[in-house]
């Protein structure tokens, strides 16, 4: 039993090797290209949190800027410029 669609022509029969060769080559480069931005955002997501990480512990590591932030909370928010961050400070009985 002979399928309804046989290409006949050579011409037709390399269009259509040509193209599922493209699709193939292009969904490579796509999966590549995801994979490699979704690696790429979690390095610098993972650099960005080691950063915060340091400024916050330099922060608490200087008893002066504990009490300046304790005295006027804004100055951590307007340090940084940014509201990705939160800080509670607690003292050893639970207070703010």
């Amino acid at each position: 039993m002979r399928l309804a669609f046989t290409p006949r022509s050579l011409s037709m029969r390399l269009a259509l090797w040509f193209a599922l060769a493209s699709a193939l080559l292009l969904g490579a480069i796509g999966v590549f290209l995801y994979r490699s931005l979704a690696s790429e955002l979690a390095w610098r997501d993972d650099i960005a949190l080691a950063g915060r990480i340091d400024r916050m512990r330099a922060l608490v590591a200087d008893s002066d800027s504990i009490e300046a932030l304790r005295r006027r909370p804004q100055l951590y928010a307007n340090m940084l410029g940014n509201r990705d961050n939160a800080l509670w400070m607690r003292d050893a009985t639970g207070n703010c």
